[in-house]
């Protein structure tokens, strides 16, 4: 099953049916440098005002662990208002995730201070994460959080320097769209659902997603851009034979085994429990 999908993959890469939140393409058409316009209009209409002199600090597409040949988007740009940002793009649940926005965050704010300067000087720092799942129990698909307090929170914000926002794709595809709002029209032409056909209609709309589409464009007919897409998609690929297989050799046999295994890729311990029959308490301490 394993080696016919990810043959599958290999036949199936074409402007018809690529897939938009793959990091390598998402980072082509946004994250890039030389994608100003819809990195601005993007963010501005996330509800992020951005400052003149916008631009980006560090973009990369750094080694992961993947066979030490892929690797995963790391956008980060400041505005002329000292405000960094951070985009992360997250496809599958893992139970660190949340923490590990938060040590994005910390760890953004913490570099943007260098050694003796007056704690003044510390710059906001927005971190946004696009999930293709559902994160949190709100029936928003975009929510923002802050520091604020609990007992007044229209009156005392703890600052303003500390922000995350979530966009859950799940739950933005069971919303009506208007697509004269451009947060529906830039998270349309994003979600994987929308076909190549509908993204050439919607850049009709926008400037910066005519940009965006003319990218992927040029990306799925370069041939090393589809070499590290082919890897980041087959080893995503991998990961979900390896959940389906580790299911089934959990009903016979190495129940233990597949439990560890789950827990080194970061499923939830409920999951695990579920799908192999242990006791959290056993799972806990493998």
């Amino acid at each position: 099953m394993k080696n016919k999908k990810l043959r599958e993959i290999k036949n199936k890469l074409s402007l018809d049916n690529y897939n938009s939140l793959n990091d390598f393409i998402f980072f082509k058409y946004l994250c890039e440098k030389g994608n100003e316009k819809q990195q601005r209009t993007f963010l501005e209409a996330l509800g992020i005002i951005i400052k003149d002199d916008f631009k980006i600090k560090n973009q990369k597409i750094a080694p992961e662990i993947i066979g030490n040949k892929t690797c995963i988007l790391d956008f980060i740009a400041e505005d002329g208002n000292n405000t960094i940002i951070n985009i992360e793009l997250q496809l599958q649940n893992t139970k660190d995730f949340k923490n590990r926005l938060i040590y994005y965050l910390c760890r953004l704010m913490i570099d943007s201070l260098n050694k003796g300067e007056n704690y003044n000087k510390i710059k906001k720092i927005i971190v946004i994460a696009i999930v293709n799942f559902n994160m949190n129990k709100s029936p928003y698909y975009h929510n923002v959080y802050r520091l604020i307090n609990e007992k007044d929170k229209i009156n005392d914000k703890f600052t303003f320097k500390l922000e995350i926002h979530i966009i859950e794709l799940k739950k933005f595809r069971e919303i009506k769209k208007d697509l004269t709002n451009k947060e529906h029209l830039y998270l349309t032409f994003i979600d994987n659902e929308t076909t190549h056909n509908k993204r050439k209609e919607l850049v009709k709309m926008d400037e910066g997603l005519k940009a965006a589409i003319e990218k992927i464009e040029e990306a799925v007919q370069d041939r090393e851009a589809l070499r590290v897409y082919h890897l980041i998609e087959m080893e995503r690929m991998k990961i979900e034979n390896q959940i389906e297989e580790g299911m089934e050799k959990g009903k016979k046999e190495g129940i233990i085994e597949v439990a560890t295994n789950f827990k080194k890729i970061g499923i939830s311990i409920e999951d695990i429990a579920k799908a192999t029959g242990l006791s959290k308490d056993t799972i806990e301490k493998l």
